[in-house]
């Protein structure tokens, strides 16, 4: 499976990634975070986590805040499919795509489209045929009409049966008399405008076919609203059985209804004649029955007003027989449509115009809604059953301090429940249960019948769930199989185990550990370390030549220069370094040290006898100094260090002899005779001679000499 999550602020996108089952991801304006919440008050530095766990689940971790999905406010959402929820200000969705999934097209002998043919035993509830599982839609049925004309019966056990009021035996003779087409609400057609009126004194109207719109300033909402305070994407319109609903989608500059400012992305019922404000826009909600008039018109007063016949054993109200014909219900299924909008011109449009009706519109409009309420009153209630309500006030003491809509609600909501659990729409029958339970807890056996639906809910889930993992696993083998067997024919084809890999990608993400990979893994991996193992020693080869280069070159340099000791030196370690010599330069640096050695030892022959020869005839200075070019060709030449011994003893006696005649020149104060000596013992001494020299300059420094 595929997790992708997108992030929206203010109707724009800004963050779209690819969520890893294998990750946490937490979300927050801490710029360490996975998902960067930015720019926005109520937004902790860590506010929400990501984890899996067979399902993705979504954790409030900060301290304050808010987590708010299918209109309702929480800590922890589970997420089993596709879905929306919001941190507000933020809007998050998360889409699940299967990369192995085929098109396929639902036949209904497919095991899970016939569940409801063979429920478990343990179901507590056999549930209907009829199951509609579209949570988005509340679709209320009438009851099915039995083997009797004309009646309708509805099947409750015992219990149910004795306190129902929507058990109406039939009963032929006694029929109701009237126009039901015309107080029958799933026959008015109730239409949706939008009036809007911007600051330039502009009008719009627009009218809505459908169950879901969004309005906002993008040319791609289903209502365009032309003004800069409008966000892109400002609020939604939504329509379900029980009524009209707006939500305002995070908008910039926020939505009241009728002064009030709407919470972010918290559903709110919208009544017709209710207004929208957003900055200097209004907006005029109305709902009209177009056929209203019309049915206003041809409804008979007195045949309507006239007394509805019951009888007298059963107190039973029945529909009238013939073609046409039809019981009174005011839970008329909604199916969902898609949005359409259409912008229709101010002038043209007269619908709007409820408030001007004549007093003969309203009369009409107050006897049909009068009627309907009645009619259903005493469809729904009969005299034992009247007699029953009086005597659950003892056992319901709570329901005396209700008023008689809340009373009529929930009878209705009652019944809506007993039919929801039998159907096996047990969301439905759980919420109506709720409904109920808002009001006053409990109404008969209303927590039994939320028992009952939610152990049913909870056993059909878990069964789907158990058949749709089944049938998930055997697809996935079954691929897994079809993977391996195409990497396993084109494996001479791949040179690394990462080719592989990509090969078997499909398969791996359906079932990590299969053993099967392993053996075309193996294949190539002792064939990709044979070839990493030749490149590595090749590599290792040119390194060692490239070093072997570098260091003869060096040792060349050297010869070249002519310091020929010291390359000798460097060319011998060349050569005792074993480096490969593709190119021959081992014979070369032997050829070399040979050359040097004989010019080396014939340079030392001439220095050293002109040494010799000069401390021979006490040329002092320029002997030390023959003698010390000898020593710095070859340090351990005993010969040179032997004559400069020799010259340096003889040196230092004759300069002594020389200093002491002068001291005494000195002593009888003959200075310029003392200078004389002293001048000589620097001709002939030299610096770095004897010590002497030394002696001599400083006298001379004394005298100012």
């Amino acid at each position: 499976m595929i997790y992708k999550l997108i992030v929206t602020l203010h109707g724009n996108q800004i963050h779209e990634l690819e969520l890893d089952t294998s990750k946490e991801y937490v979300a927050g304006r801490g710029k360490t975070c996975d998902i960067v919440l930015d720019g926005e008050k109520g937004i902790s530095r860590q506010h929400i986590k990501f984890s899996f766990d067979n399902t993705w689940k979504v954790q409030l971790i900060a301290k304050y805040g808010a987590l708010i999905y299918s209109g309702e406010t929480c800590e922890e959402i589970e997420l089993d499919g596709d879905a929306v929820f919001a941190a507000p200000p933020f809007e998050f969705k998360l889409f699940i795509e299967d990369p192995m999934q085929d098109p396929v097209v639902e036949d209904e002998s497919d095991p899970l489209h016939a569940e409801n043919a063979d429920s478990s035993p343990l179901d507590p509830l056999q549930a209907n045929d009829n199951i509609n599982d579209d949570a988005n839609a509340l679709v209320v049925q009438s009851p099915p009409p039995s083997d009797q004309d004309g009646a309708y019966d509805i099947k409750l056990g015992d219990e149910d049966a004795k306190d129902s009021p929507s058990n109406l035996p039939a009963n032929p003779d006694e029929t109701f008399q009237g126009n039901m087409e015309s107080t029958d609400p799933g026959i008015s057609k109730l239409q949706l405008f939008l009036e809007a009126k911007y600051s330039n004194g502009k009008k719009e109207v627009f009218k809505l076919e459908g169950n879901l719109w969004v309005a906002g300033r993008d040319p791609g909402c289903e209502i365009f609203l032309k003004d800069d305070h409008i966000s892109r994407q400002h609020f939604e319109l939504t329509q379900t059985n029980e009524g009209y609903y707006i939500t305002d989608l995070g908008s910039s500059n926020g939505t009241y209804i009728n002064k009030k400012k709407l919470k972010p992305h918290v559903p709110t019922p919208l009544e017709s004649g209710d207004r929208v404000k957003i900055k200097r826009v209004r907006i005029k909600f109305n709902v009209v029955d177009e056929k209203f008039e019309q049915a206003a018109n041809d409804i008979d007063e007195k045949q309507f007003m006239a007394p509805v016949p019951i009888s007298g054993s059963g107190g039973t109200l029945h529909p009238m027989d013939g073609p046409g014909s039809h019981p009174f219900n005011n839970n008329v299924p909604m199916m969902y449509e898609g949005p359409a909008v259409e912008r229709i011109e101010n002038d043209s449009f007269n619908l709007l115009q409820i408030n001007t009706w004549s007093k003969a519109h309203k009369i009409r409009a107050t006897i049909i809604l009068v009627g309907a309420i009645f009619a259903f009153m005493m469809m729904g209630e009969t005299p034992q059953q009247k007699e029953g309500t009086q005597e659950s006030t003892s056992v319901e003491p709570g329901i005396a301090n209700l008023t008689q809509a809340q009373k009529e609600s929930l009878a209705i909501n009652y019944n809506l429940a007993n039919q929801l659990k039998r159907q096996g729409r047990f969301d439905l029958c759980i919420a109506k249960v709720e409904e109920i339970h808002g009001l006053i807890e409990p109404y008969k056996d209303s927590k039994k019948i939320l028992s009952q639906c939610e152990i049913a809910k909870q056993i059909k889930l878990e069964r789907e769930a158990k058949e749709r993992l089944e049938a998930q696993r055997e697809k996935n083998q079954k691929r897994v199989s079809q993977v391996v067997d195409h990497c396993r024919k084109y494996i001479q084809s791949f040179q690394t185990v990462e080719q592989v890999d990509e090969c078997l990608l499909p398969a791996i993400e359906l079932d990590p550990g299969n053993p099967e990979y392993f053996p075309l893994r193996d294949q190539i991996q002792q064939r990709q370390v044979a070839a990493e193992n030749a490149a590595q020693e090749a590599a290792r080869r040119q390194q060692q030549i490239a070093e072997g280069n570098a260091m003869f070159r060096k040792a060349k340099a050297v010869y070249d220069r002519k310091d020929l000791k010291r390359s000798i030196t460097q060319l011998q370690k060349y050569l005792n370094s074993g480096y490969p010599d593709p190119n021959g330069n081992k014979r070369k640096a032997r050829g070399m040290i040979a050359s040097a050695r004989a010019e080396f030892d014939k340079i030392l022959s001439v220095e050293l006898n002109q040494c010799k020869q000069l401390a021979e005839k006490n040329e002092w200075k320029p002997a030390d100094e023959a003698c010390n070019k000898v020593l710095k060709q070859d340090s351990s030449n005993q010969q040179a260090k032997e004559v400069k011994s020799k010259l340096r003893i003889r040196l230092s006696k004759k300069m002594k002899e020389i200093y002491e005649n002068a001291s005494i020149e000195e002593n009888f104060g003959n200075i310029e005779a003392a200078n004389e000596l002293w001048e000589k013992i620097l001709d002939e001494d030299f610096q770095g001679g004897t010590e002497f020299y030394d002696r001599a300059k400083r006298k001379k420094r004394k005298y100012g000499l």
